[in-house]
């Protein structure tokens, strides 16, 4: 299947984690992008307090994480036929009724969710201008909490609807959903093509292992680079320190 036959008929369990992925993005973004949001400091200004509404507390590895919501109501502002803003007899702009929001398939309520770990933000999701927006602190990825976040985003919002430029780690996390609809579809007896399947041989052979995804082995290429780079950097601190007291000696056995 080509990822331009995907229609909203068409579940993402019948499509293959490439076509899945192809569908949905939209371009690169850089991680830098989200460097702010490294550690919870980033989510500081993500109240508690603002977010009366908790929509579930699950457990995330060793980690009682609440997400909450602010039930924000939102507005539209109407057109006429011809693009034109709708106006009243004073000139100011007429907003949407509920019903004709809805009618447009546009939500009443900010869908946003913000998770929440002993009342600190550590992560959030965010509808960018019909873009799925996705930051968790990285202490806390890894453990499924940016998957919940974009599964309860996308639940807003019709099935065809792109997510939008990613990071690698957003290409991860499109794939983890993708895995998910297909655990889903396999528990509900759907017959998952084999094609689907062979992304996820441990799903069907519980002793086989979940394969590297080619962010996973480029970010893993990355990060043992790095780390050469300062085992590199460390020894060449050790013989300058090792050279540095070889010479002060040196010096005072020469006076």
């Amino acid at each position: 299947m080509k990822w331009y036959k995907i229609s909203q008929s068409t579940p993402p369990w019948k499509m293959t984690q490439k076509e899945f992925l192809d569908y949905h993005f939209t371009g690169d973004i850089s991680q830098e992008a989200y460097e702010g949001y490294k550690t919870p400091e980033g989510f500081k200004w993500n109240k508690i307090e603002d977010h009366p509404i908790l929509v579930d507390a699950k457990q995330f590895g060793n980690y009682e994480i609440e997400f909450r919501q602010t039930g924000r109501k939102l507005q539209y502002v109407d057109h006429t036929p011809d693009g034109e803003i709708k106006r009243d007899e004073s000139g100011q702009a007429v907003n949407m009724t509920d019903d004709e929001a809805k009618a447009k398939g546009l939500q009443l309520y900010d869908p946003s969710m913000t998770a929440f770990h002993n009342g600190q933000a550590i992560g959030m999701s965010s509808d960018e201008w019909g873009s799925d927006g996705i930051w968790v602190a990285e202490d806390y990825q890894k453990l499924g909490i940016g998957t919940y976040l974009i599964q309860q985003l996308r639940s807003h919002f019709k099935p065809e609807r792109k997510m939008g430029q990613m990071t690698a780690q957003g290409k991860i996390l499109t794939r983890r959903l993708h895995e998910k609809a297909v655990i889903k579809a396999l528990e509900e007896g759907q017959d998952v093509p084999q094609e689907v399947l062979k992304d996820y041989p441990h799903l069907i052979n519980p002793d086989a292992e979940r394969p590297l995804t080619p962010e996973q082995t480029w970010i893993k290429r990355w990060e043992d680079q790095e780390k050469e780079w300062d085992e590199r950097d460390k020894l060449k601190r050790e013989q300058k320190s090792a050279m540095t007291v070889f010479n002060l000696k040196y010096s005072k056995l020469s006076q």
